[in-house]
């Protein structure tokens, strides 16, 4: 990977909860690597967003989810249950 991948998690206003990057040159090709975002005491998860970013020499770039679930037109990842996945 060619810089820092920064996750962020935003309420559907905007408002950034949590945000964080990963070591450069994570997450190595055909592996995986976990992060933790911890959200403030008394936040609910669903609803929120969670979107991606990539520094590049200090200019970022918006990632695209590449999933099952459908994205949003900004790319984002509105948080929400799995069926069949207790809470």
């Amino acid at each position: 990977m060619p810089g820092v991948l920064r996750l962020v998690v935003e309420t559907a206003e905007g408002r950034v909860l949590a945000s964080g990057g990963l070591d450069p040159g994570y997450p190595l090709p055909g592996r995986i690597r976990q992060a933790r975002l911890p959200l403030p005491a008394g936040a609910e998860w669903q609803g929120l967003r969670l979107r991606a970013e990539l520094e590049v020499k200090g200019a970022l770039h918006p990632v695209r989810w590449a999933c099952r679930q459908a994205v949003e037109a900004d790319g984002g990842l509105r948080l929400r249950p799995m069926r069949g996945i207790s809470s």
